[in-house]
This record gives C-alpha cells, structure tokens and sequence, in this order.
C-alpha cells in the first residue's frame, strides 16, 4: 500500500511525531508518580511534592496535546487513501472491458467498493495506530520496568511467550474467516440488488414469499460466518486479561515483599505497578488490531483483484481516417462458454446504406453488434470501419462515429433532456427538441407538467416502455454518427412510428450506415439489403425480393414470422370476441 500513502508522507510524519510524544509522555507519568510519592518520605532529591504534581498536569495537558495531532493526521490520511482508493476504483470500472461485467455479479462489485473499502481504511487508520502504539508502549515500559527491578520485570513478562502463542492462533485463523465474511456480506448484497431490481416481476407472479425466504438464507449465512469469526475473536480477551491478571498478581506478591525489605520504594513499586497497567491496555487491545488487520488485509486482495483487470486501452495506434461508414467482418471468430457465437464470419456492409442483419435467436446477431462498438473483442479474425480495423481506432473517437441502440434501453434517474443529452453533452435545448420530435417524442413530453425537465425515475419508471425506447432512440441519434446500429430498437413500437423514425432519419442526420437487428417483417423490409445469419455464419444475403425468390432459409423464416403473426392476431381476435360474448 506504499504507493497509495507515498503523498501524504507529511501527513504521516506529523502523525508519527503524535505517537511518539503521545508514547513518551504517557510512560513519563508513572515516573514522575513514583518522584511525588518518594517525595512524600523525603526521598526524591528534595523536590516538594507540588513540583510533581505541576509536573504530572503538565505532562497530562502535552499528551493530550500529542494524540490529537496524532489522530487528527493519521485517521486523515486514513480518509484520504480510502477518497483515494475509491476514485481510482470507480474510474478503473469505467474502462474494464464488458467481459469483467460477466464474471462479477454488480452486488459483489458493490459491496468491495463500500465494505472492503471501509475495512481497508480501519486498517490503515486506527489499525496502523494503535499497533504504532502498542510497539511504542511496550518499548517505553519495559525499558522503564527494567530501571525500576529486573527481577519484577522478568516476572511480569513470564506470561508473554502464552501471549505468542495466542497471537498466532488468532493470525491463522481470523484472515480466511474474515475474507469468507466479506464475501457473506457481497453475496448478501447481491440477493438485495437483484430482488429490488426485479421487483415488479416479483410481484407479478407473487413470488415475495419465496424472494424472502431466499433473502433469510442468505443473511443467515453471513451471519454464520460473522458468528465463527467472533468465536475465535473471543478467546482472545479473556486470555490477554488471564495473562496480564496472572502478572499482576505475581508482581503484587513479590513487589510487596521488595517494598518491605526497601530494596524498592514504595514509589518504585506504585510506578512499576503503573507500567503494567499500561501494558494491560495494548495487550488487551491487540486482539482487536489483529482482526483489523485480517479483515483490512483480506478486502485489500479483494480490492487488488479488482484493480488486476486490464483496462481498455482508449488510445488507438493508427490515425482517424474520414469515411463514410463502411464496415468488414473479415473471419470473424467469437468464442464463450465452449460455444461460437459468430464462426469465421465475413461480412461487409457498404457506406451509406441500411442493412438489415436477421436471423433464429442465437444466430449472432447482437454479437455483430457489440462487436462494431468493441463491447467485446473477436477472439479471430479483423472488424473495421473505414478500413481501419476498431482496435485501432482511438476508442472514445470510435465510440463516437457509432450510436449503438440496444432493445432494453436503460434510462437514468434524471430528466428526458439529460438523458438525451448523454450522448451529446454541447447539445443545445433546439437540438434535443428537433431529435425529440424525430424520435416521435416532442407530443407526448409536451404532456409532462416539466416537459423536457420531467425527471423519468430510476430506470425511467415513469415512462412506458415505448417511451423509453425512444428516449434512448433520442440519445443515441443527436451523436450525428457515421454509423447507427438498432439492436431489435423498435420493438416496443408501432409500426407507424417505427417507419416514420427510419424515413426521416436521412432527411435530419444525412446519409449514414443503419444496421438493423430485427425479427419484424415490416422492419426488414425498409432495408436495402438482408444479411442472414444461422450458426454464426451468413447464409443468405440479398434483396428482400431476391431471398424470398430462392425459398431458401430466409424465406422459411419469413413464413415463421407471418404464422406466428397470424396466431398471436387470431388469438387476439378471439379474447376480443370472447369479451364481447361475456358483455352482450
């Protein structure tokens, strides 16, 4: 963790003056206790007893001094990595590419940037300092002890070799418990975050009881495992207070015997006994900075796993070329779970032309699509824009020239002109209304009590679902790109209003590159050209009219599409025949 504390080594200078001065003037208060009790018989070199006294207060009034500079600068600092830390994790996740998303749940993402982020900064601020502490009372006080009678001190710390062996026990123990508490607690955060997310499905199929007896698993299972780390936290108290009770009472005995044969004085002994009391604190105290540590150290490999995930790299190795949109999947291969979503794969689709990619579910449709915005990367094979290949476009410039539609928009909890304004933040109010009113928006946000400034809710639960569809339809054409790829974007609307977008969107971006991922007939039919998957692989490729000629797979597909229609039209018709049955 050098790096992260390396700029606040001032900070962290000023702190250790505050340990030491709070340290040293804390094993100067017995010492100067014993000089006014000795005083009290005459023997502290004369000095009255209201010297010490004065001293004893100063003394007091210096150490508080000393551990508020101590605490001020090292809990700081503390506070200062944890700001630090948690910037850098959060800018790290905006550039990790989309297949880490795949392999960390959200909650677990969650619960190491909130969680194992605090038990890192207990770790660095007051774990760091009271050991400091520690080593520095037990330095001072023995050296102190020593002065006062050998003898006393070598019984009093008969006990330390039982307070080793303690301390390893705990050490081997508390680190795998406390790393399986923290992943307790990110399993339990995942339950909590995917039941919000999902609740009105939740509700829909009245599924509450279920989602809450899964909820009490899980939260009886973190509670476990925090029960079996208090278990082997809590043999550790009684033994250090067994062992420092055992010193104490040795200490009483002999130093007792001492005292009456004046081979000590009485101060003597009421400061060595001082000493010990001192050491009871820091001992006592171990137990709990050893589970800071564990706990601290184990969030730390959490985070470090994190951290470990490269970056995408946003800078690309060759120049921006000018171009129009012209795209090339030259064999294109992309591999996951054992199975091919896209199988040597060659593509092009012309500059300026609006393509439609069709095909069964699992073909590798949205694949293409992800891959044109490098959401993912093709484990074979070269995918360019403008003959470039995208790896070697600078990434935010690539991003750019490409607006990327998905079908489940995600909208967040601002207003409709911020979200639309996600995609171009200089966009001024007259664009966002002319793209809202391409988008067939303008109408229905004119409704809104706040129009443009209607906040939509998290998720954009205030708008239905062809609304929000829109406003992210919105988002993503006020880019102006050279490129525009709907992933199944219009399902959620009517073919009226679907064809009126696709008409009107030369005549408001120009002449661009539309790629259209859909299984609506009405939809492929607008395209100029009809790409066929199956497998992974293009099967087809043609006019709408010329596939339908060859009564190849993309004419049984088309049949598909209008029987299905046709089934669900006539189920439609009969419910409505039935309700007016029921009626008349």
């Amino acid at each position: 963790m050098l790096p992260w504390l390396r700029p606040y080594r001032t900070s962290i200078a000023a702190g250790a003056v505050g340990v030491l001065g709070t340290n040293l003037l804390s094993a100067l208060g017995p010492w100067l206790l014993k000089g006014g009790i000795d005083s009290l018989r005459g023997d502290a070199a004369g000095r009255p007893v209201w010297h010490w006294a004065l001293a004893l207060v100063a003394a007091a009034a210096a150490e508080g001094f000393f551990r508020w500079l101590m605490r001020w600068r090292l809990i700081g600092v503390s506070r200062d990595v944890e700001y630090d830390l948690r910037r850098h994790l959060y800018e790290h996740l905006q550039r990790v590419p989309m297949r880490f998303f795949e392999r960390f749940e959200v909650g677990d993402l969650m619960a190491r940037v909130t969680n194992d982020l605090n038990s890192v900064r207990m770790f660095i601020g007051p774990g760091l300092m009271y050991t400091a502490n520690t080593v520095l009372v037990l330095s001072f006080s023995i050296v102190l002890m020593l002065r006062i009678s050998p003898e006393l001190t070598v019984i009093a710390l008969a006990p330390l070799p039982l307070v080793t062996v303690a301390v390893v026990f705990v050490m081997k123990h508390v680190h795998v418990r406390a790393t399986r508490v923290q992943e307790g607690f990110a399993a339990l955060t995942s339950r909590v975050r995917e039941n919000l997310e999902g609740v009105r499905v939740v509700k829909a199929f009245a599924r509450e009881d279920s989602q809450r007896q899964l909820f009490a698993e899980a939260s009886h299972e973190y509670r476990e495992r925090n029960l079996d780390l208090a278990r082997v936290q809590r043999l550790f108290l009684p033994a250090m207070t067994l062992f420092t009770g055992t010193a104490m009472a040795l200490v009483l005995w002999r130093g007792g015997l001492l005292v009456m044969e004046q081979r000590i004085t009485l101060g003597s002994f009421v400061a060595f006994s001082g000493y010990l009391a001192l050491l009871m604190w820091p001992m006592a105290a171990l137990g709990w900075t050893l589970n800071l540590f564990q706990r601290g150290r184990a969030s730390w490999f959490r985070l470090q796993e994190l951290l470990a995930e490269p970056t995408e790299a946003l800078d690309g190795a060759g120049s921006l070329p000018p171009g129009d949109g012209e795209i090339r999947f030259e064999h294109v291969t992309v591999e996951r779970a054992g199975r091919k979503l896209l199988d040597d794969l060659d593509l092009t689709i012309p500059a300026r032309q609006l393509v439609a990619v069709v095909g069964p579910t699992g073909s590798g449709k949205s694949t293409v699509a992800r891959l044109l915005a490098r959401l993912i990367e093709a484990d074979q094979g070269t995918v360019s824009l403008d003959g470039l290949s995208v790896r070697d476009w600078d990434l935010v410039s690539l991003r750019r020239q490409l607006s990327f539609v998905p079908q489940e928009g995600f909208l967040f909890s601002e207003t409709i002109a911020e979200n639309v304004e996600l995609g171009r933040p200089d966009a001024t109010r007259a664009e966002i209304q002319g793209i809202a009113d391409l988008a067939q928006l303008t109408t229905e946000i004119q409704a809104f009590q706040e129009g443009f400034d209607s906040l939509v809710g998290e998720r954009g639960v205030t708008l239905s679902g062809g609304q929000r569809q829109r406003v992210t339809l919105a988002r993503a054409l006020i880019r102006q790109p050279r490129v525009i790829v709907f992933d199944d974007a219009f399902s959620n609307m009517d073919t009226r209003t679907e064809e009126s977008i696709l008409k009107r969107l030369p005549e408001v971006l120009g002449q661009v590159t539309v790629v259209l991922i859909s299984h609506r007939l009405a939809t492929i039919r607008r395209a100029e050209r009809i790409v066929y998957l199956e497998d992974g692989r293009v099967v087809e490729d043609g006019t709408y009219e010329e596939l339908l000629e060859r009564a190849g797979a993309f004419a049984r597909f088309v049949r598909r599409q209008r029987l299905l229609a046709e089934i669900e039209a006539g189920a439609a018709n009969g419910a409505r025949g039935d309700d007016e049955e029921e009626a008349a």
